[in-house]
């Protein structure tokens, strides 16, 4: 939905068929953005929306990190830190275009999540507590996987890269990026 193919966007942008610009279009040219009432409530609505979900966020990840002592909580904090730099230190000098592995973390997602089911089930069940642990690992792994695929998407000039006027979402993806590897580090090495 917010992906565009480069090469579809490069033939929008030399096709003599492309729409007129937005300023021009439809009667007087008022259309849709071009009046200056309208963007400003969209703006507005869009940030307080994402105000409450960041403070949303901060809130649970709070209650989260309650439940762990201060240096466990620090250890994860700083592990978070580095390990999400070296992620977008390789994601923006890589040569390999880790936008086309989209539908590789998606159907791993979707592993994780029934794994995640089912190891919920075993240590409920069967008292096997160390899936706990290899769920975040792979969690962790995961999420810096669609950290470093979403850093290439909002860099472009890959297969796949969202649009400039997709600021807020990609700040929103690298932000819940971040907060879940934090989360999945804490779960590991967190002493309650």
């Amino acid at each position: 939905m917010f992906i565009h193919q480069r090469a579809e966007m490069d033939q929008a942008r030399v096709s003599p068929s492309a729409p007129p610009d937005v300023e021009n279009a439809g009667p007087k040219g008022n259309l849709l953005f071009s009046e200056q009432s309208i963007r400003s409530r969209f703006v507005t609505k869009v940030f307080i929306l994402v105000t409450i979900m960041t403070l949303a966020a901060g809130y649970l990840t709070m209650a989260a990190t309650s439940a762990y002592d201060v240096q466990s909580v620090l250890l994860a904090l700083c592990m978070t830190t580095g390990s999400s730099a070296a992620i977008i230190v390789f994601a923006i000098f890589v040569k390999k275009d880790l936008t086309t592995c989209i539908g590789i973390a998606y159907v791993l997602g979707m592993t994780m999540m029934f794994f995640g089911i089912t190891a919920l089930v075993a240590c409920l069940t069967f008292r096997v507590t160390f899936l706990y642990t290899v769920y975040a690992a792979i969690g962790a792994l995961l999420s810096m996987l669609y950290l470093a695929i979403d850093i290439q998407l909002i860099m472009g000039g890959r297969q796949f890269e969202l649009s400039p006027e997709e600021y807020i979402f990609a700040a929103m993806q690298i932000f819940l990026d971040i907060l879940n590897i934090f989360l999945f580090i804490l779960q590991i090495f967190g002493k309650n």
